[in-house]
């Protein structure tokens, strides 16, 4: 275990601290991606990119579906061509009044709860559009549709992005991408195939006739239905219970990822957690203390082997203790030590 911890006051230290400056100043970046690729890439990643897949093909239906339905509607509810411009318009208007709001929500709560319940709003609101008797009914559906979808389209990205390390971040954003680009290819070859059949059913003494095209909307419901539902088995974005602060929980998640993606236990997550998980963290300790932990190499603390093995605590006769690591010593006053060696022991996990 290699753990690095320098208070000095020579040149050759003051060197090392501004070499390492950028790495204090914001652990939490660091720690966090070395983190999330211990977790593997695996079981976990996949279901993940299946899951979005799906729930990007459900926000394209929102977005894209309209189109191809205006033709066989437009007897039904006697469209105009002003009623369809306004039909495949408001859905954006939708989408932009509510873009403020989910940034919000997904700063606030979180990334999974807002998309879960976005997906399933999204999905009742299609149902419900398939039995719209009127060209207002539907253009008021359409407006909270896209209401609701402007979270997910967004979210889906950020919520991946936070279980995928450097090394395969990209690859997944540009699946993103292509997951939109197939869900172009989907949606018109579902109306292709839908649509110009002759279906016809007379529901509630013939108010309204659920023909083809309101088929076509509900079936285009079910990518957001099951997307919703697949997302109530995935966790938290273990980067936003970190930001807030919730770090055992982003502990619980990331030892979870790793359990599903190895097929091991979970308490052999190779990770120990960083004392300074927060800039907030760092500056409360620091404060605290009264010193100046100028040279925390929190990174090499990430690659977990017997931290308790390689560490000596000594009282020095002159009123100072010494923490002796295999790079070097701490000296600080003991009172100081004491507070730093509990604030290290909250993460220390117990060998074997």
């Amino acid at each position: 275990m290699e753990a690095h911890f320098h208070v000095s006051h020579d040149s050759d230290d003051e060197a090392h601290c501004k070499e390492k400056k950028d790495d204090v100043d914001n652990p939490e970046i660091a720690d966090f991606e070395k983190a999330i690729s211990l977790t593997g890439y695996g079981k976990y990643n996949y279901l993940l990119l299946l899951t979005a897949m799906i729930g990007t093909i459900g926000h394209q239906c929102d977005l894209n579906g309209v189109s191809f339905l205006l033709p066989s509607a437009e007897c039904d509810l006697n469209l105009t061509q002003r009623d369809k411009g306004l039909l495949n318009a408001v859905i954006y208007t939708g989408m932009i009044s509510s873009a403020f709001m989910w940034g919000f929500l997904s700063d606030t709560f979180g990334r999974r709860i807002p998309i879960t319940v976005a997906y399933f709003l999204d999905a009742i609101l299609n149902i419900c559009s398939s039995f719209a008797p009127s060209f207002w009914v539907l253009l008021v559906i359409k407006f909270c549709t896209g209401f609701v979808i402007c979270g997910p389209v967004s979210m889906v990205k950020a919520y991946l992005a936070e279980f995928h390390g450097q090394s395969s971040r990209a690859k997944v954003m540009m699946c993103t991408g292509v997951f939109a680009s197939s869900a172009n290819v989907i949606i018109p070859g579902l109306a292709w195939i839908i649509i110009p059949q002759p279906w016809s059913w007379e529901l509630f003494d013939g108010y309204i006739v659920y023909n083809s095209w309101r088929i076509y909307v509900l079936v285009c419901a079910m990518p957001s239905l099951l997307a919703a539902f697949l997302m109530t088995f995935f966790l938290e974005s273990p980067k936003f219970l970190m930001a807030i602060g919730r770090n055992e929980q982003a502990i619980d998640v990331l030892r979870s990822v790793y359990r599903i993606n190895t097929g091991r236990d979970a308490q052999t997550y190779p990770w120990l957690p960083q004392i300074f998980a927060t800039m907030q963290e760092y500056t409360h300790i620091q404060e605290s203390m009264n010193v100046s932990i100028v040279g925390v190499s929190l990174c090499d603390m990430l690659e977990y082997t017997q931290f308790q093995n390689t560490t000596e605590v000594h009282q020095e006769g002159t009123g100072h203790c010494s923490v002796r690591g295999p790079q070097g010593d701490v000296v600080t006053s003991y009172p100081q030590m004491t507070e730093y060696a509990n604030q290290l022991s909250r993460y220390a996990r117990p060998t074997t």
